[in-house]
């Protein structure tokens, strides 16, 4: 989120979210994403936290190429998945 909110934006929501000392569940993750910045938003900030992640840990970006709706719990399960295999 720091590309998009820069690291004050980023630290802001977190501490809004109450999510400053780990990486939170995905799902109440997107809920509370979705609640401050609805769809469109959090689906931005979504996409960019995963392009990030596969980025640095040198991932396949084929996930990011999903058709229609884009969703984060299971595009980060899909990541983790192939991560372990």
């Amino acid at each position: 989120m720091n590309k998009v909110l820069g690291e004050s934006g980023t630290a802001s929501v977190l501490l809004y979210m109450r999510m400053v000392d780990d990486f939170p569940d995905p799902r109440e993750f997107n809920k509370k994403l979705l609640a401050i910045f609805g769809v469109s938003g959090a689906q931005s900030l979504e996409r960019v936290i995963v392009k990030d992640l596969a980025l640095r840990f040198k991932w396949s970006l084929d996930l990011m190429k999903i058709e229609g709706a884009f969703d984060f719990d299971a595009t980060i399960a899909a990541i983790e998945k192939s991560a372990r295999a």
